[in-house]
């Protein structure tokens, strides 16, 4: 076995040849293994605006100030799918107060809906909005469509026009949060 003299120390050949191969072997994996990466950001398909001006619709959340019982409130939400496919979803639309809600506390409930952006494109009507108690006792979930199923084409836009009464003995702060649920 022939050996080498290295660093003062007698080394076998066999040995320093191993050595080599491992380097070669570490840079070439090192080379073969190397990465890629890709950063994707995915956002909701659906936006939701909402204002009490239409046209001028936003982010929220939309405060009407003090009313009293009997009087009612109008406001708009924007749905806009963002997508260049399909969506179909749930629209929930909570109204919930501290001091308690029912579906007693509003006279009438109602809707309209029109495509696009501009109001001339025509209203078509949800009314009656339906309503269901929560099992909480702060709670109503307002609906919207019989099967409470939506259907948005690919880059749909439409305005809601929601008028709420409230009946004469509705106290208290009332919340309207909607969201879209797949």
């Amino acid at each position: 076995m022939k050996k080498i003299k290295m660093f003062g120390k007698m080394i076998p050949v066999f040995v320093l040849v191993l050595l080599g191969i491992g380097m070669v072997s570490a840079v070439v994996v090192n080379y073969l293994s190397n990465q890629v990466v890709a950063n994707i950001t995915v956002e909701s398909p659906i936006e939701l605006k909402i204002g009490t001006v239409y046209g001028e619709l936003g982010n929220g959340p939309i405060n009407f100030g003090n009313i009293v019982g009997g009087e009612t409130i109008e406001f708009y939400v924007s749905t806009e799918n963002k997508a260049s496919v399909p969506i179909t979803g749930t629209m929930w639309n909570i109204v919930s107060n501290p001091l308690g809600v029912t579906c007693d506390d509003f006279v009438s409930l109602t809707a309209a809906s029109t495509i696009g952006n501009s109001a001339t494109e025509g209203w078509y009507s949800f009314a009656p909005i339906g309503c269901v108690q929560g099992t909480d006792g702060y709670s109503v979930r307002l609906i919207t469509t019989p099967t409470e199923i939506w259907q948005w084409s690919a880059n749909h836009y439409d305005v809601a026009h929601v008028i709420a009464t409230f009946k004469t003995n509705a106290v208290g702060t009332y919340t309207l949060t909607t969201y879209v649920k797949p």
